[in-house]
């Protein structure tokens, strides 16, 4: 038997479980492709600042390549 989830209006067979599997898996914590490494996650609060010190130091390595060729 199929099953039609009355939110998403998803069809899967009832071999696969009572709840829909698409929402329930939008309620499950995303971790990216590379697994649930926390320090991939860049919009985390506690990376800010390593993101904003790299992005400093490629604007300032890009900078000054940019004066050495001119």
């Amino acid at each position: 038997m199929f099953k039609v989830c009355s939110k998403c209006d998803f069809e899967w067979h009832e071999k696969d479980g009572a709840e829909c599997p698409v929402c329930k898996k939008s309620l499950e914590p995303n971790y990216g492709k590379f697994g649930s490494n926390h320090l991939l996650n860049l919009n985390t609060e506690t990376n800010k600042p390593w993101v904003q010190a790299l992005a400093i130091i490629t604007l300032i390595v890009l900078v000054s390549l940019w004066m050495a060729a001119g």
